[in-house]
């Protein structure tokens, strides 16, 4: 998967397949024939990059959020009942 402006010319593409088919047969053993190899342009915005460049912009028009950290209830506990809880009771 690439994500840039512009795609990658035919020699690039080619290059690139020719090595990752190397790599597969040094490393994996994988015979050749095997590997298949697909170009598939991203926009960068699209990307981790995009998204959480766009998140970054969105969040600075957001209202900080609540806090949920572990331990924090969104309400007061209810007290036990009269004579304390049943379920600790002997």
């Amino acid at each position: 998967v690439l994500a840039r402006e512009t795609p990658l010319s035919r020699e690039q593409k080619r290059a690139i397949a020719l090595a990752a088919e190397a790599i597969c047969r040094e490393v994996l053993g994988t015979p050749p024939g095997r590997l298949r190899v697909i170009f598939w342009q991203v926009p960068p915005e699209e990307t981790i990059e995009g998204l959480r460049a766009e998140g970054l912009r969105a969040a600075d028009e957001r209202p900080p959020p609540a806090d949920r950290s572990p331990g924090r209830t969104a309400a007061p506990a209810s007290p036990p009942p009269p004579g304390g809880d049943p379920a600790c009771r002997r």
